[in-house]
């Protein structure tokens, strides 16, 4: 791809609590390099700030508020609201912020159309191909696209989370949980003692610390199960028992 007028090819890493960068801006014979031991790191936009010192000479000035359209403020805020990755379940939330979109608390998107959107960086594209609940969403990051979908929203009472009470089983993992309500709030309990606050997400949806947890209803509409998403294991599936 291009950074500020100038060629590049990068790929971005993360797993366990790890993230990592690796950039390489081949006519100006320079390589970035980035290990980071915090999870909430964000390689991509600190390997660039490490490239802007030395590339200060070469790269060209965007004017970010200047480069997109303008578009109505309902139709911008039309665009936010929760998305769930279609493949892992992951929620990302859009918000508006002084008038533009944010994605999931990263850069603002600039609109350079009504369908499609981008960072002042232009590594992230994201497409609105149709109104919101009508078709998937393509977030494009360095040529690597991922679809989500508009999520229902999260239904965080005292109802709703009764249905999700009980304990789930995984043969494949040979792990039981219990789900349990705690001082008001939805937790996950295993063995030996150890408890994880589930923060609602999107409907019937979860996020802990570490994955995303979603129930699984029947045909009416009763609850069977739960799956879990935990970075690189998707949808481990657990069974109610009781």
């Amino acid at each position: 791809s291009t950074y500020k007028g100038v060629r590049e090819v990068s790929h971005t890493g993360a797993t366990a609590g790890y993230r990592a960068y690796l950039g390489r801006f081949p006519d100006q014979q320079l390589s970035v390099a980035l290990l980071c031991n915090a999870a909430n790191a964000n390689p991509d936009a600190l390997g660039h700030a490490v490239a802007d010192v030395f590339l200060a000479g070469a790269l060209r000035a965007e004017a970010a508020d200047t480069v997109g359209v303008s578009l109505p403020a309902t139709e911008i805020a039309s665009r936010a609201g929760t998305y769930r990755q279609i493949l892992t379940n992951e929620a990302v939330t859009v918000k508006v912020e002084k008038g533009k979109l944010v994605v999931g608390g990263a850069e603002a998107l600039i609109p350079v159309s009504a369908t499609e959107y981008r960072t002042a960086s232009g590594q992230t594209h994201v497409y609105f191909d149709a109104p919101r609940g009508q078709s998937p969403v393509r977030v494009v990051v360095g040529g690597d696209t991922t679809r989500y979908l508009p999520a229902r929203a999260a239904v965080a009472t005292p109802t709703m989370f009764a249905q999700y009470v009980g304990t789930y089983v995984s043969d494949e993992a040979e792990v039981t949980y219990t789900v349990a309500v705690d001082s008001g709030k939805l937790v996950l309990r295993r063995r030996p003692g150890i408890t994880v606050p589930l923060t609602p997400a999107y409907y019937d949806t979860f996020e802990t610390p570490e994955s995303t947890v979603w129930f699984v209803r029947d045909r009416s509409g009763r609850v069977t199960g739960l799956s879990m998403g935990l970075g690189r294991v998707r949808e481990l599936r657990f069974r109610r028992v009781r």
